[in-house]
């Protein structure tokens, strides 16, 4: 998985457990594109300092993944979803009956949540 997708990922699940620093540190550098100097003046400390609130919150999120792996969960329900409705559109090809369209139609919406 690219390490983008998955930081972002484990601080969409486990954001709300940093400290409000290494949040607003987080965000800064990683959603609002700050460079470390730029994050570091708006924090009033070192980029050494915000270099290692960022080094901390990664491994605290990798941590609370590795305990509690609901990223892991996430994205495995994400392929089994996907699988179903390949599953079902295979079955509409094949049949193309209305109730199983409508499963189908179903099945999409909940892969969008």
């Amino acid at each position: 998985m690219d390490k983008l997708l998955k930081n972002a990922l484990l601080f969409d699940f486990y954001g709300e457990l940093l400290t409000a620093k290494q949040r607003r540190a987080y965000e800064m550098y990683h959603n609002d594109n700050l460079s470390l100097a730029e994050t570091a003046e708006e924090l009033d400390i070192s980029r050494q300092g915000v270099r290692d609130l960022l080094k901390r919150s990664e491994a605290l999120m990798l941590g609370y993944e590795r305990s509690l792996a609901l990223v892991e969960k996430h994205l495995d329900r994400i392929k089994k979803t996907e699988e179903l409705i390949r599953e079902v559109r295979s079955l509409v090809r094949c049949r193309q009956a209305g109730e199983l369209v409508e499963i189908e139609n179903k099945l999409v919406k909940l892969s969008e949540v």
